[in-house]
């Protein structure tokens, strides 16, 4: 090698020995944590280390994009403490206690596109920004200062000088100021596109009181499009106060309750010179009495582009027709959430708005509101409802809230309204001078309405007839307490989702889905359907739904299902049958091609049959077949031995299967996690006890078998007694002995009254005075301990011995509340008292019943607020008695004459 070349050989050398091996990580500094992007560091969080300083010896990697130094305890930022950082895109320190940045403290920050200097002591004065301040960020686009001012006060201004440094802004979040309009400095702001003073908590602060026709003006050459003023103590809006921000698309005026609909008219005048098109008008109006919505304060609107308009919170009680009138025919989205709405003549008037999608009225009467001072402000619970006791007299619901608005007037007002006829409701969405046909008319092209939630009284649905030409996707009704559907709603031909769950409902027509065949989702949950289902002979209730895909039937008091209820149903993929009192899978799912989840936990299954194994075994092999049955009172006895040996081996998926319990012959209970184990140990056991009993059988068989001729032989004389008589008293064309005891059975459990009640020394007592009482008078009564077979706890004798009584009297306790065989006969009773239009059914309550038992059951408890009852408590046995006893003599006088 020549000598020359010697100092390049040792400098390669030396180069090659202080670089770092390829492929090896950057180490993160303690106590950090980092993010990497290959083998460097992209991301470093140091937040949450209550540093008051960087720590002497501590380097931020020149490669990090990201950093986090939120929730220290600095005070001040530094200069030159950045100054390495060239390539970071993100800077966060919120949650500080920063007063003071230094000149030069974000030199280096040349690509730092987001900066969040939040919750820290940086007042808007020229000494935290200075002018030049932000002169390193040159590329920076979104910029948050927000909760830094606790107070407005006058030495205080936005830092317009400081902010025209970044020219290439896009998004400011910052606090306002009272009183103070935008500086000649924000004109430089050309690409801004986001302004947002809302309050979010109480570190931050927006106290903008009025609102000017030049608070805005620098920003007119902006393409500000997002301004959001929520919760800023406005209480007055100059008009045209937003007329010069031509590219606004959205503002939010929100939570400032003080500025009412009428600065709300101020603030809407010279909109339609913006391209708006969303406007969020949420509890602006602080009025504690019911409020009409007028349409002088909606004027201006139809000149605008508004496409979503949120008016949620503001205690409207009603809203005049023109207010619809003069909504801008760019309406998309309308929503009155959270209100006191109860008449609705202004529905009818939607029609006019064709390109409306979505329509949101839920959660009305729900008397929940916000009550603000200008220093404080507190939310007031729910006000208590009213309801009625047996003589109609209001009582109040008994509540510890300490801030309550005097508002039981407008309740009963309230409930006064929706109490009407079900048609007279009706009648109110759909009469108006353009519509006479009895034809209800929605907007052409609306396909959501949200109607959940509306805490009216109990309600029955009535027929109602859509215009076909409609295009209703989603329709939720649920939480309304509609507690029958007794008609069809035809014209929904485009409906695919509908919720009408959690309304108590126990009554649903047939024929109610019918003209619903492009159904998709069926959400019935959370009502009392079972019987009504049970008795669908036909299978009509689903027959139309053939494109139906989940259905959920969950908390339906089910005890049985039709064996084809589903049978239409064969694009279902989703069941849900939870929380119901099924004791077997008696519905076929030969039909139900595309299944894939069956949920039926936390029903009283026991085992399953053979036809149920082989059904889904078919579903497995068509797709990933799920079943879930958790909570079931299963059986693991010999009888379900091959159950469990189908359990190991098929490709059925048992959601949760290691929580999965069952009941062994010797009572114990015995945990299905290690299912191989258990039914190799019962192999054994039932084979062991098969040859036993087999044994025995054997043994007993030919035991009886020798025995039998000698017997016969022995008793000879009187078997040919016994034909001869036999012979007098079977005739082979009479009645089959089956019908004559059916027959039998009948005329035993006819009765005139049927006690309904559950057994207990007080009930005793006084079911036993009662009956002595009766029976003098010859009032024949069915005790169901007594006089039915089982007890009372068979269903059938308990629905015939019901039926044959001329009227069924409830002694209704707290045990009785809690009774599933007594609450049984009471629905039964109601329901059916509503079939045959004649209601027979006397509710007594007795003295131990109190009001939390009351409520323990929303059907015995509505039912007794609308009908009439008799109390023990404080009325004397003998005129109870005698009141009991006009009644029944009532029914009997009432029965004999339908006769």
């Amino acid at each position: 090698m020549p000598c020359s070349s010697l100092p390049y050989v040792l400098f390669a050398i030396n180069v090659f020995l202080m670089s770092p091996i390829r492929g090896e990580r950057e180490n993160c500094s303690a106590p950090c944590s980092c993010t990497y992007k290959g083998n460097t560091i992209d991301g470093l969080d140091c937040s949450n280390l209550k540093w008051n300083n960087i720590p002497p010896k501590f380097n931020f990697p020149s490669s990090a994009e990201h950093l986090s130094l939120a929730n220290n305890r600095f005070t001040v930022l530094h200069n030159g403490t950045f100054r390495n950082l060239s390539k970071l895109q993100s800077l966060d320190i919120s949650h500080n206690r920063l007063a003071v940045l230094e000149y030069s403290c974000f030199e280096g920050l040349e690509s730092l596109l987001t900066l969040n200097i939040s919750y820290n002591n940086l007042k808007m004065t020229t000494n935290v920004y200075a002018p030049g301040i932000f002169r390193y960020l040159e590329n920076l686009k979104v910029l948050n200062i927000h909760g830094n001012i606790k107070q407005s006060t006058v030495d205080q201004n936005y830092p317009d000088v400081a902010l025209s440094d970044l020219e290439f802004l896009e998004e400011l979040t910052m606090d306002g100021l009272t009183r103070v309009i935008f500086g000649e400095g924000f004109r430089k702001l050309r690409f801004l596109t986001s302004l947002d003073m809302s309050v979010r908590d109480d570190e931050s602060s927006c106290v903008l009181l009025d609102v000017l026709n030049i608070t805005f003006s620098s920003l007119s050459n902006s393409t500000l499009s997002v301004l959001k003023l929520a919760q800023c103590n406005i209480y007055h809006i100059a008009p045209g106060a937003f007329a010069m921000l031509k590219h606004l698309t959205e503002l939010d005026l929100s939570e400032n309750d003080r500025l009412g609909f009428g600065g709300m008219k101020n603030a809407s005048f010279g909109l339609h010179l913006t391209n708006i098109q969303i406007l969020r008008l949420n509890r602006i109006n602080r009025h504690i009495d019911p409020f009409t919505l007028k349409q002088k304060d909606f004027v201006y609107f139809n000149t605008t582009t508004i496409k979503t308009l949120t008016l949620d919170s503001n205690i409207i009680t009603k809203i005049e027709n023109g207010v619809i009138d003069f909504l801008p025919m760019s309406l998309v989205f309308l929503t009155f959430r959270d209100n006191y709405l109860t008449d609705v003549h202004f529905l009818v008037n939607l029609v006019r708005l064709n390109n409306l999608l979505v329509f949101d009225m839920s959660y009305q009467l729900n008397y929940h509101i916000r009550v603000k001072t200008d220093h404080e402000s507190r939310n007031v619970r729910p006000i208590p409802l009213l309801y009625k006791g047996r003589k109609g007299v209001e009582k109040e619901e008994k509540s510890d809230e300490k801030y309550i608005i005097p508002l039981s007037k407008y309740v009963v007002r309230s409930q006064q309204v929706v109490k009407e006829p079900n048609e007279y409701q009706y009648n109110l969405l759909r009469s108006n001078s353009h519509q006479t046909d009895g034809v209800l008319r929605l907007p052409v092209n609306l396909q959501k309405i949200f109607g959940s939630n509306l805490k009216l009284n109990p309600l029955t649905a009535p027929p109602v007839t859509f215009d076909s030409n409609n295009s209703l996707e989603y329709l939720d009704l649920s939480s309304n307490g509609l507690h029958a559907w007794y008609g069809k709603w035809s014209g929904l031909h485009s409906l695919r989702f509908l919720n009408i769950s959690f309304n108590a409902m126990f009554r649903l027509a047939p024929d109610t889905f019918g003209d619903m065949a492009n159904l998709h989702t069926l959400l019935l949950n959370g009502n009392r359907l079972g019987i009504t289902i049970m008795q669908d002979t036909q299978f009509l209730t689903f027959s139309n739904q053939t494109k139906l895909t989940y259905l959920n039937l969950s908390d339906n008091r089910l005890t049985d299902l039709p064996k084809f209820i589903f049978a239409k149903q064969i694009n279902l993929e989703k069941l849900d049958l939870q929380e119901n009192f099924l004791s077997a899978i008696s519905f076929r799912m030969e039909s139900l091609k595309r299944m894939r989840e069956i949920n039926l936990s936390n029903n009283t299954i026991t085992d399953l049959t053979r036809v149920n194994m082989e059904e889904m075994d078919h579903l497995a092999k068509q797709s990933n077949f799920i079943i879930d049955l958790t909570g079931n009172p299963l059986k693991c006895t010999c009888d379900q031995l091959e159950q469990l040996r189908w359990m190991m081996v098929t490709e059925v998926v048992f959601r949760n299967l290691k929580h999965y319990k069952c009941k062994a012959s010797n009572g114990s209970v015995v945990s299905l996690a290690r299912l191989d184990d258990m039914v190799g140990q019962m192999d054994i056991d039932c084979i062991a006890g098969e040859v036993i009993i087999i044994c025995v059988a054997v043994f007993c068989g030919l035991c009886l078998l020798l025995s039998l001729p000698a017997l016969a032989y022995y008793k000879r004389s009187r078997l040919i007694y016994l034909f001869s008589v036999g012979r007098k008293f079977i005739s082979p064309i009479g009645k089959n002995i089956q019908e004559s005891e059916d027959e039998a059975n009948d005329e035993h459990l006819k009765f005139t009254v049927y006690l309904s009640l559950e057994p207990s020394r007080s009930v005793n007592t006084f079911v036993s005075r009662f009956q002595v009482f009766m029976e003098n008078k010859g009032v024949s009564i069915c005790i169901p301990e007594l006089d039915l077979i089982g007890g009372g706890k068979e269903t059938v004798d308990i629905v015939k011995a019901m039926n044959n009584s001329t009227c069924i009297l409830a002694l209704i306790n707290n045990d009785y509340m809690t009774s599933f065989h007594r609450l049984f006969e009471f629905e039964v009773a109601v329901t059916e008292g509503i079939q045959n239009r004649f209601n027979n059914l006397i509710v007594v309550l007795l003295g131990d019943l109190d009001n939390q038992h009351m409520q323990m059951n929303d059907f015995v408890s509505m039912y007794c607020l609308e009908n009439h009852y008799f109390e023990v408590r404080g009325s004397p046995e003998k005129k109870l008695f005698g009141e009991l006893e006009n009644e029944i003599f009532r029914y009997m006088e009432f029965t004999k004459g339908k006769t």
